[in-house]
């Protein structure tokens, strides 16, 4: 566990230059922490300055599972080298802010035009972000107001060729005043997104109340959210996405109210989330949230994985055996 009163900046001393700066890593850094006597603050902040994932592993059962998903992630990367490009259609459309966890991202002064850094991606992965924009008052004859364009250049990973993806215009219907009593239900993927990212920040609220002290008050935190997650649109409709954060809020809760079972468990869970939340990526704990991130080829290598271990009985060594996993699936 972490000395008393460390804070993430303490141990930015631990991160090597080279790897603090997106554009001239050579890599992410990943970290593990097993078991209740790790220093979970230090992993996780080596792991989000390098864009890496910090995972806890609760048992020595989990070990060799955990590093074959996340091998299975670094052999599946399919782009490089991915900024996304927001361009303002409408003249008086402007982007106001841009909701994209760890990823970097940059407004224009003026606001007509925005990127963000999504870096690279593994295969099947998915990332979303909230664009927010200012939508001016319509014109008595504008009907459609179109309102942004999103593109990305990136690299194929597998041949070091440049690609270009565009998405249709993002448009909205301007309503004529006769049909302003019909209302329209938001955008599932829209509300989604909102409930994800409240959910993030009270994870992050808990995690400040706990180190604080406030156990009880961490706990209320998450169960708040809990609540609020259920009476969402997407949580009372059972959308899978809101049901691993219900999920997950309830096991972090049940795991922060009191000194001993945050010291314990707590404090490495509640890292542990919020790293995976903030790359959109699966970090190799057994949480909830880890699991919500899971891409093919990672769920790929740990079968592998367990196939290797009842084959060899155990008897083998887990890093010898990932060496071999690693050879089977290239």
């Amino acid at each position: 566990m972490p000395p008393p009163n460390r804070t993430a900046q303490d141990y930015m001393t631990l991160v090597p230059p080279l790897f603090t700066h997106a554009g001239t890593r050579p890599g992410p850094i990943h970290t593990f922490g097993f078991g209740a006597d790790n220093d979970a603050l230090a992993m996780h902040t080596i792991a989000e300055a390098t864009g890496g994932t910090f995972s806890f592993i609760e048992n020595q059962a989990a070990i060799q599972d955990s590093f074959a998903q996340c091998i299975g992630g670094l052999l599946s990367v399919a782009v490089q080298e991915a900024p996304i490009a927001v361009t303002c259609l409408h003249r008086g459309v402007r982007v106001q802010e841009i909701k994209s966890g760890s990823y970097g991202n940059h407004v224009g002064a003026d606001g007509r035009a925005a990127s963000i850094d999504v870096g690279e991606l593994y295969d099947d992965e998915e990332r979303r972000f909230l664009v927010l924009v200012h939508v001016p008052k319509a014109r008595p004859v504008e009907s459609v107001t179109r309102l942004v364009k999103v593109s990305c250049t990136y690299k194929v990973a597998a041949t070091g060729q440049a690609a270009h993806a565009a998405a249709p215009a993002a448009v909205i219907q301007r309503l004529l005043e006769l049909e302003l009593t019909e209302t329209h239900p938001p955008s599932i993927d829209v509300e989604r997104e909102r409930v994800r990212l409240a959910a993030t920040q009270d994870i992050a609220a808990a995690r400040a109340a706990a180190e604080g002290g406030q156990h009880p008050g961490a706990a209320r935190i998450l169960d708040s959210r809990l609540k609020a997650v259920e009476r969402s649109a997407p949580g009372a409709a059972g959308d899978p996405t809101c049901e691993a954060i219900k999920e997950e809020l309830r096991d972090l809760s049940a795991c922060v109210g009191s000194l001993r079972e945050y010291r314990k468990t707590g404090r490495a869970r509640l890292l542990a989330g919020m790293s995976s939340h903030a790359q959109q990526r699966a970090s190799a704990s057994t949480s909830t949230s880890a699991r919500a991130y899971l891409t093919p080829k990672m769920e790929e290598m740990v079968e592998a994985s367990r196939k290797q271990s009842r084959k060899r009985g155990g008897s083998q060594q887990p890093w010898s055996q990932l060496k071999q996993i690693k050879h089977d699936l290239t």
